[in-house]
Parts: structure tokens; sequence; C-alpha cells
């Protein structure tokens, strides 16, 4: 069956998100259907080998392409292309996945020329010629051997191979069975060590990464859009005027964002544009807009000529144009600014160095650059041309260089990036569109690693309001759940955040929510996958020792089983659960098999949301059975993600509180996270916790976790506590009857509160638990919670504490 993604989008707050690097813990693996893989190499790929060794010793059919046995030069579409590679595989093979090898380079120094764009041009139209030979549910993977950061770390190259990762993200939104991914690979692994990380991101089960880093200490990454509203609070005090050089900003929503600018700041702005402002021919002179199309048409009459509607549209769009850029001048010096155009063609830097120069003579250096220029040439992957490419990609990318070469960086404050969505979230018939606008973003984080004087903000903007948005557009957005920006407040959120001195979290601004808007298709299929868990790649929990014995939190088993069910049903996320039971605990001692089976399937399904039962297991290592280790039913609903704050770093320290130390609790280090609130009297009801940032070597397979297993255990903590109160017992968890989550936990800080505390039989206490955050906001509520203490335990509890 399947659901469809609702969004609220007229209702909802507009979302503003931020693109920042998230560490992820190793994929958990299934086992794909077997079938033949297509890998496209560069003759001078040592990996080559490695890679078929690896796939045929799994069972795979492994086909391989040279890339340079294609001649690339004959073919100017994929059309064209897709002849060829018949030609050349010869039979009508189909295959299961495609791996394309993507070829090295070493970048200049500056990170801004135009090496590897050729082989995004290749990797777009292959990509569109191949895809009758791909089976529907088949995957395709662009890797990259770069640095494992995706562009964004610190001290590395910059790298226009992570513009495939937009290419990845078009292929699944254009082809909704087909798996996309990107994969950054550290270029210092050998090929053993390459071949491995390729062959895990080939039995992720998790289909909604589209883009995946590892880095040289073996760390996994992705861009994780955290959704953050700036305060814009302070304004910058600018010394002087600035001087604004922008392209495309003469006209549509980029002259609505420098009229919001010009409002907080009466600066200089040098509008580029590639045609002349032409005065109007005299039968356009003081003719209302809406009335120009007849009377373009009595002028071709009154000649005697004949009109084509090509004819008529251009002598339209021409008159248009040059109202629309005298209106901009005039609105802006309206508001005390000086606006200046100069007809200047980016896609020619000495044309444009000509063009710029005498007027930066005249009105003083450049501080500012708004990247505004971008066309569009919407159509399927299949059907795309190099001739497109050259002129999406050439428009944004080599128009941005030129203007780049030509300018003095050491006067520059402002670089701010007019990008889209379409290559953050990808989008259906843009792929062109998509890879310029990612490789936009990388050139964002470049400039702000190599030039941090410069405050560097590329704006990824869902779509605007008006212009290309006409009703019928914005009602089918509406339909699809998408936010379509309204032109004043995206022109307030640009000019605010371009000019207040707020900390930003990262140089790429996500403008509006996910453009995609589709169905996410839901299988009703039960599944499994493999998952390994070794105490050395998790050495917190030996901070978590019971009798010495380092033993998983039950609150990482509950949050491990929450994020599998998750990562299974991508556009879904976990609305509350019920039923999570202890079945047998994990312990870390010579027992442990380390490889662990997590199973899940569809229990119930309604209009919005669906239920599925998830375990976690073991095989018995004497017995050879499955042993059941935890169970519980999650319920997942459409994806309506609210905006929320960024985690608040702290000073924390291990708590002090009593229960430490008394044999109450066993928790150490970073587990001692509670204290009693300050109001709490002879009952303690009422607690207080302060999150550490754990370090992700010592979580790895929990890193990135969205349900806070530290804040959860806190909550368990508690009932020990509680439990210890009351029957002067140590206790452990046992059960949850039910849990939901009202809200993102993003915080460090939070309060837990006990209620409905009751005895049940001779060894169980039952309560209920609240997690309010700083604001005393509800954000997560646990029913049922169940410890069972026993005289059996003191001993444990007592050499922990004594140790």
């Amino acid at each position: 069956f399947s659901k469809k993604k609702i969004l609220n989008s007229d209702e909802a707050q507009l979302e503003l998100g931020w693109a920042v690097l998230s560490p992820i813990p190793p994929p958990n693996q299934i086992s794909r259907q077997v079938s033949s893989v297509l890998v496209l190499y560069n003759e001078s790929d040592d990996c080559l080998s490695t890679i078929q060794e690896h796939w045929k010793s799994k069972a795979y059919q492994v086909d391989s392409l040279c890339m340079n046995q294609i001649d690339w030069k004959q073919h100017n579409d994929a059309i064209s292309l897709k002849k060829e590679i018949d030609r050349i595989l010869g039979s009508d093979q189909i295959f299961q996945g495609m791996i394309w090898l993507h070829p090295k380079f070493t970048e200049s120094k500056e990170g801004l020329d135009k090496s590897g764009d050729v082989w995004l041009q290749k990797a777009l139209i292959f990509t569109g010629a191949i895809k009758t030979r791909l089976a529907s549910d088949s995957r395709i993977m662009y890797v990259a051997q770069g640095y494992g950061k995706l562009g964004s770390g610190q001290n590395i190259e910059f790298q226009v191979a992570n513009g495939l990762s937009a290419l990845a993200k078009t292929v699944q939104v254009e082809w909704t069975e087909t798996d996309g991914r990107f994969i950054d690979i550290h270029q210092d692994f050998d090929s053993v060590q390459f071949t491995d990380l390729v062959w895990q991101e080939w039995n992720d089960p998790n289909l909604s990464r589209n883009q995946v880093g590892w880095d040289q200490n073996l760390q996994r990454w992705e861009f994780e859009r955290i959704l953050h509203t700036p305060q814009f609070t302070q304004q910058e005090l600018a010394l002087s005027r600035r001087v604004w050089l922008v392209s495309g900003g003469a006209k549509g929503v980029t002259a609505d964002c420098l009229l919001a600018l010009a409002k907080h700041s009466s600066d200089t702005f040098i509008l580029l544009g590639r045609s002349a402002l032409e005065e109007e021919p005299a039968w356009a002179f003081k003719v209302l807009d809406e009335e120009l199309k007849e009377a373009a048409l009595e002028e071709f009459k009154s000649k005697g000529e004949k009109v084509t509607p090509k004819l008529l549209s251009q002598a339209l769009k021409q008159i248009q144009s040059t109202r629309e850029i005298n209106q901009t001048i005039l609105k802006l010096e309206e508001l005390g600014s000086t606006a200046v155009y100069v007809k200047a063609d980016i896609s020619d830097q000495a044309a444009f160095g000509r063009a710029i120069k005498p007027i930066i003579k005249q009105l003083g250096p450049i501080t500012g650059l708004i990247h505004g220029a971008g066309v569009l040439a919407d159509r399927k992957l299949e059907q795309k041309s190099i001739q497109e490419f050259k002129l999406v990609y050439g428009t944004k990318i080599h128009g941005f260089r030129n203007i780049w070469k030509e300018l003095d960086h050491s006067t520059l404050t402002h670089v701010l990036l007019f990008s889209s969505g379409a290559g953050f979230f990808g989008n259906p018939g843009q792929s062109d569109y998509a890879i310029a606008n990612e490789t936009m973003n990388q050139i964002a984080w470049d400039l702000q690693r190599r030039h941090p004087h410069i405050k560097v903000i590329s704006y990824n903007w869902g779509p605007w309001d008006g212009g290309m948005v006409d009703e019928n557009l914005k009602k089918l957005f509406h339909q699809r759940g998408v936010q379509v920006i309204p032109r004043e407040e995206g022109a307030r959120i640009f000019a605010e955040s371009a000019v207040r001195n707020d900390q930003l979290p990262s140089p790429v601004f996500v403008i509006g929510n996910d453009i995609r808007g589709k169905d996410s298709p839901v299988s009703s299929t039960p599944w499994e996958e493999s998952i390994t868990l070794k105490l050395e790649d998790n050495t917190l929990f030996k901070d978590h020792s019971i009798g010495g014995v380092p033993v998983l939190p039950t609150t990482y088993a509950l949050s491990l089983l929450l994020g599998a069910s998750e990562d299974h049903y991508p556009g879904y996320k976990v609305q509350k659960f019920q039923n999570f039971k202890v079945l047998q605990g994990l312990r870390f001692d010579e027992q442990i098999s380390n490889y662990f089976t997590i199973r899940g399937s569809v229990i119930s399904e309604s209009s919005d949301v669906f239920g599925i039962s998830i375990s976690l297991q073991s095989a018995d290592k004497k017995k050879s059975l499955a042993k059941q280790h935890y169970h519980v039913e999650v319920f997942l609903a459409a994806d309506s993600t609210k905006p929320y704050r960024q985690a608040v770093t702290n000073d924390w320290g291990p708590s002090n509180f009593e229960a430490y130390g008394n044999g109450t609790l066993f928790h150490k280090n970073y587990f001692k996270v509670l204290s009693a609130s300050s109001n709490a009297k002879t009952e303690i009801s009422s607690f207080d916790v302060n999150l550490p940032e754990v370090p992700i070597e010592k979580i790895k397979n929990w890193v990135g976790n969205q349900f806070a297993p530290l804040l959860l255990d806190a909550g368990l903590q508690a009932m020990l506590v509680k439990g210890r109160e009351i029957t002067k017992l140590p206790s452990l968890p046992l059960s949850i009857d039910s849990g939901s989550f009202l809200a993102p936990l993003r915080s460090s800080k939070y309060k837990i509160k006990i209620e409905n505390e009751k005895l049940s039989g001779t060894s169980q206490l039952l309560a209920d638990l609240v997690f309010l955050d700083e604001s005393n906001y509800r954000v997560l509520r646990f029913e049922g919670v169940a410890v069972t203490f026993s005289e059996k335990l003191e001993p444990m509890f007592q050499i922990k504490s004594q140790g």
C-alpha cells in the first residue's frame, strides 16, 4: 500500500533550514536480490578489479565499461549516446544497478577552474542514456574519491564532483523506484577499503540518503537540514556605503531582494544584464502593459508586416524587460540608493572585465557580490542534451567564476549566491539545474573556508509566488504540500540574513520545505536487515556496566529500533510507539555474538498512520537459535516537521547527584546527567537533565540518532531513583507501555517529571514520565514505564558504585 505525504503548506510557518554536516552511523545491511551490475570506470582507475572480484564473489554478474571507450564528442544528448551504449554492450542485458566511478581531478589552488565540469556533463547524459538498461527497482551510485566530508570539511580541496549528489537526488525523484546515491570516499583508502565501503552503501536499506561521505577515520557523514530561525537582532555597521555587484538583479525576485536590502542601507547597486537598455519605440510609449499586445499588433499591421507568435513575443519581451529594469532602478533611487545598469555578458570573462572596470573606477571597489543569474531548460533525464547543460550550468557556475576572477577579493565583505532547493532536494526535470545549484553550494563552502573575512550565504530557494509560479502551478504545489515563498517575505529574509550579525549554522541556507512533495510508497512486505554491534565501536557503554559487565542501555536499544523504522520508510517519522519490552538484555561479554538482525513488518494501517512490529535478535552461539532481545510496535506518519532550534552548547560536567554514589544508579561519566530539581523536597518526582555532547568515536552505531537515547536513559534513571525511594531496593528497566514524540529532541537541557507512580505486584514499579524542554513545553511522554526491583541487584550495583 502507499500513503500520501500531506503538508498544510498554506498554514505552516515558512521553514528556514541550514545544511549542516552531521555524523551518521555505518549502514545496516540488507540482502539485495543478486543480479547484474554495470561499472563505469576511467582507464586510470585502480579500484575496478577489486570491485569486480568482490561483487562476483557475492554471485553478481559484473559488466564494466571504460569511459574512454565512448566517443563523447559524437554525442549531443542522451538519446544519441544511448545508441552507442547499445552498440558497445551488445546484448539487451538489464542491470540491477550502475556504479559510476568518477575520475579523480586535481583542482586549482583557488578551486574555481573548469576541470571536472565536463565529467558532470558526461555523467548526466550517460544516466539518461542508460535508463532503458536498468531494472525498475535498480540502484545508481556515483562514487568520487575526495575527502569524505562532501566538500564542507576544513583543509580540503574544492571538488565539483560533489555536484553529482544533485544528480543522484534527481534520479530518485524522476525514477521513483530507482535509488540514487552519491558517495564521497576519502582518497587515501586502498582499493580493498574503498570497495568495502562501496559494498556497504550498496546494501544500505535506507533509501532516503542520497549523499554520504566517508572520511579518513572511517566516520560516515551526510548533510542534515537543521531547521533554525535566526533572530536577526543586531544589524551590521557598515563603515561606508556598500557597493554591490548584482548579476540577474534588475528583474524578478532578485530585484525584490535588492529593494528589501536597500531599505536597510542606502547602498550602491551595479546591476548586470545581457541586453542593452533601449528607448521604447514610439508605438509603445505610455501604453499600459496590458495594452501592449494590441498596440504591437496594430504596429505590425500598419507596416504591412506578417506577424508570427515568435516576432510578437520578442517585441513585447524587450519592452517589458526594459520597463522592469527601469522600474527597479527608480525604486532603488527612491530609497536613497544609487543604481547603475551595465550591459555585460558574464559568460565571457574578458568582455565582462572590460565592461565592469571603468564602473568600479567610477563608483569604488566592490564590497558585495550578489549572484542571481540563472536559466532553466527543464527536460527529463533521458532527453537531456549537452547544449542545455552548458547553458544552465554555464550561466550559474561559469558566470560566477568569470565575475570572481575580475574582483578584488580583499575588499569583499559579502558574497550572496542564489541557489535552489532543486540542488538540495532534487526536482523532476531539472537535473542540470540541480547540479549547477549544488555546485553553487559547494562554492559557498569553499569561499567560506578560503576567505573567512567574507560573509558567504548560498540561498537555496523554494518556489516563489508570482513570476513562473502562476495560480495553476501554485495550486499544484499546494496539493503536493510544497511551500510557496511569498515575495515580500522571501525578500525580507534575504535582506535580514545579509545585513544582520547573527551567527549562522552554515553558508547553505534552505528556504521552504522539501520541494519534492511526492507520494512516499510503503511496502507491506516483511523485511530484515543485519547490524554489527561491538563494544570497541561503542565504548560509551563501558560507563553503563552492571556487575562489571557493560550492558546495552534499554533506551539505546529502543532508539536503534525507532531509527531503523524511519530508515526503512523514507518520508515518514515516528509518531509514537507502544509495547516496548526488554526480552533479554544485551550484555557485552564473551557470549555476545556482535551480529544482530532487525526484523520489521507492517501490522496496521489507517488513512494517515501505519504501524510496524520491529525487534532486535541475535543467534545463540551454543544453540544456533534466534534469541529475542527487544521488541516494540512503532507508528509512523507522513513527515510534517516543525521548526526547531539547534542544540545549545554548554559547559558540561558529570552530575554530583547523590544517587550516582549510593548504589541507586550504576552509571558513570557521560551517563551522569541527572540531578534533583531545586524545588524537590523529601520526595523526588522532578529532575533536571543536562546532556553532554558525546564524542562520535565513542558511539559509532548511534551517532546522529534523532531519538536522544541519552535523554531517554535519563528518564529511566529517574525511575530507578524513584524505585529506590519507594522500595529501598535497586531496580532495572523492564518495559514501556507507550511513548509519544511531541517535538524534535534537539536541546541539551530538559526537565523530567514522574507522574502516577504505583507498585505492581511484589517486584515492579509503574509510572508515567513527562519530558519538558527549557521553555516548559512537553516534548515527549512515556506511559506505563515499568522497572523491576530486587535485592539480588544490590551487590552488582554496589560493585559498580565502588568501582
